[in-house]
């Protein structure tokens, strides 16, 4: 079953395509950092399905669009209220306020291949939109080792960086001197 108890959602996937919705109070590559030095976010996110998306439900963030993968991960942390729609001006909609814990680069999503192999009880090809895709107990522990086998993805280092860096390395390093006896 793809609910907890009284048919409550306890793991859901959430869609996001930056080419057709704005989501984020700030430009995502700002809420990405944010997230890593404040140790979480606090953001406002549309639901369809609110009224199956309690506070303590897990969310999981699908990139939509042509470079599609999982990109967040967080947990539900209010009631859902009706807010201004930002993408559909004068219209209102229900959401919520998700506490973003891991949020990754565009470039650093979990691609949409591994997640077919890595949790092959989601139907990953579908489209969210504000929907929330329900996943199974089983597809949740697939994703909870999913994100556990996966270090925070840094943006990538460039050639001069990494060159940089190990210039900086001390130079024993790899080698040891015998301490005296």
């Amino acid at each position: 079953s793809a609910t907890g108890d009284h048919g409550v959602m306890n793991t859901v996937v959430l869609g996001w395509d930056p080419e057709h919705a704005t989501r984020w109070a700030a430009p995502y590559d700002r809420c990405v950092q944010r997230c890593d030095t404040e140790h979480g976010l606090l953001e406002r996110w549309p639901i369809d399905d609110w009224h199956l998306v309690p506070v303590g439900t897990t969310a999981h963030l699908m990139l939509q669009g042509h470079q599609r993968g999982l990109i967040g991960r967080g947990t539900v942390a209010s009631t859902p209220f009706l807010s201004a729609d930002p993408d559909a001006p004068g219209q209102v909609m229900h959401h919520v306020m998700i506490r973003w814990t891991t949020l990754v680069p565009e470039s650093g999503r979990v691609p949409l291949d591994v997640l077919e192999v890595e949790v092959p009880d989601v139907p990953w090809r579908s489209s969210y939109g504000a929907a929330a895709l329900p996943v199974s107990p089983h597809g949740a522990e697939q994703l909870t080792e999913l994100w556990a086998g996966r270090s925070t993805p840094r943006t990538p280092l460039t050639v001069g960086q990494l060159a940089h860096r190990i210039w900086e390395l001390p130079a024993n390093l790899t080698h040891r001197t015998p301490a005296p006896r």
